[in-house]
């Protein structure tokens, strides 16, 4: 993938990354501890909202520091590389997924290994 390209996807992906998670955060102004601004009364409903709302925010947090790991790389000529094997990480893979780290092979034994 042209580096050109890469970066502004990527400076692209982090705008909407940052954008999201003002508004998740925005959302919950008002001074509770939960995210969700649904009227908070005992029951499951509510903690699975909040829970899911907690876990999404902690998702795109997760995949900002990807992206931000993604520019440094490109910053540093390393953009591209697998980071365990060292291979050119596809070009599709880095259409699909602009912030990968690794390649497919890798990528699935990172995850096997939690």
């Amino acid at each position: 993938m042209d580096t050109a390209q890469a970066r502004r996807r990527l400076e692209e992906l982090r705008s909407e990354l940052n954008g999201s998670i003002a508004t998740m955060l925005r959302q919950n102004e008002g001074g509770n501890d939960e995210l969700s601004t649904y009227d908070q009364h005992p029951g499951e409903t509510n903690l699975a909202d909040t829970d899911r709302e907690v876990a999404l925010v902690e998702h795109q947090n997760g995949q900002l520091e990807q992206v931000t790991a993604a520019l440094a790389r490109l910053d540093d000529g390393a953009y591209g590389v697998c980071l365990r094997c060292g291979r050119t990480i596809p070009d599709a893979r880095l259409e699909a997924r602009p912030e990968a780290a690794y390649d497919i092979e890798c990528q699935a034994i990172m995850e096997a290994q939690g």
